[in-house]
């Protein structure tokens, strides 16, 4: 009886331990936010930046720009990826994600449409 005790007590102990979770992350929404605009800065949205002004002065290769905002848009794609996953809120995640995959699908209507939430988002860092 005495092993049926010990044993019962070690799996009690183990199952609430499993129940016992640490506090959750710190909130990184400034920071993640803060990462979000440097990497728009990258060389590839650069790029981009000239050659949708040399269209619009009319004096821009069409295909040249085109090219440009896949550059930009892949790049783009990779890092709103990687700041999902370092990103500790779960809307911010979900935000990102969605703006990775309006990236990766060269969908420029999905991009305006996930940029919206994402501003408001980062405009007031912290849960909500």
């Amino acid at each position: 009886m005495g092993r049926t005790v010990v044993a019962g007590l070690a799996l009690a102990m183990v199952v609430v331990a499993g129940c016992q979770q640490g506090p959750p992350p710190a909130d990184n929404t400034a920071a993640v936010c803060d990462d979000m605009t440097r990497l728009q800065q990258s060389p590839q949205m650069k790029a981009l930046d000239e050659a949708l002004v040399k269209a619009y002065e009319g004096s821009g290769d069409p295909a040249a720009s085109d090219r440009a905002r896949k550059a930009a848009y892949q790049v783009l794609a990779d890092g709103m990826r990687a700041l999902a996953a370092k990103a500790t809120r779960p809307e911010l995640k979900e935000q990102l994600t969605a703006l990775a995959d309006a990236f990766r699908a060269d969908d420029s209507t999905a991009v305006a449409a996930a940029l919206g939430p994402l501003s408001v988002t980062c405009a007031s860092p912290g849960p909500a």
